[in-house]
């Protein structure tokens, strides 16, 4: 005997009323499963929670070692400012040196100008008084 359209939509109506109350028989350990279910849902919402902490405290972390990063680049940009005023300072003494000897070359100069009048008179003088 062949069932009908009609007399299948009845026994599937009345398989989907009765299947859950069948499930809960067939399978005791259905209430164990809620209660595990339950169990690995705290489970999730702790996970969560400690990510959520995790995160926050990397991104503390995160902050914290980036300023420590930027003081260092500061402490490094200042030191390099420093030793940069040292050259300055010590151009400025080398153009400082340079004016002195060259101060000590214009003295040398007059020195020797003053050596070699001095030797051109004496020669004059001692031919003056030798001739006469």
């Amino acid at each position: 005997m062949a069932l009908t359209d009609t007399d299948l939509r009845i026994v599937v109506e009345h398989v989907k009323r009765l299947l859950p109350a069948m499930l809960i028989e067939t399978a005791p350990d259905y209430s164990d499963t809620q209660k595990l279910i339950a169990r690995i849902e705290e489970n999730l919402v702790r996970v969560e929670e400690h990510l959520a902490r995790s995160e926050e405290r990397s991104a503390q972390e995160f902050k914290a070692l980036r300023e420590l990063m930027h003081a260092g680049f500061a402490a490094v940009d200042k030191r390099f400012e420093d030793m940069r005023k040292r050259f300055e300072d010590m151009n400025k003494r080398f153009e400082d040196m340079n004016k002195r000897f060259e101060d000590m070359n214009k003295r040398f100069t007059a020195v020797q100008w003053m050596g070699t009048v001095a030797f051109v008179v004496l020669g004059v003088v001692i031919s003056v008084v030798g001739l006469s």
